[in-house]
């Protein structure tokens, strides 16, 4: 007979994977950047966004006169992620404090 921590783990990674999708709110600093998240446009931040629970974890955050950033949420992404973005100027690697708004 199996036990029953053998049976839980196949019931986990069937929850897991089953389609389900995790709310996770996206908030820039500043305000205002375009987000996508894998090649679905989503808003703009502050967004609530729906997370697959498989795949399309990547998320691109974009806005005008700002570096790009791209992330990649874990599996089990938290409630909230809060980035701030640098403004774009000069060459890589260029920049100061005051650029972090």
């Amino acid at each position: 007979m199996p036990s029953v921590a053998r049976m839980a783990v196949p019931a986990l990674i069937l929850a897991l994977f089953s389609g389900c999708a995790h709310r996770v709110s996206l908030v820039s600093h500043p305000v205002g950047a375009y987000v996508t998240v894998g090649e679905t446009r989503a808003g703009v931040a502050p967004v609530e966004l729906e997370i697959p629970a498989f795949g399309g974890r990547r998320v691109s955050i974009q806005r005008t006169d700002y570096r790009p950033l791209d992330l990649r949420l874990p599996l089990l992404p938290p409630r909230e992620v809060e980035v701030r973005l640098v403004r774009e100027h000069g060459g890589a690697g260029s920049w100061d404090p005051e650029d972090i708004d």
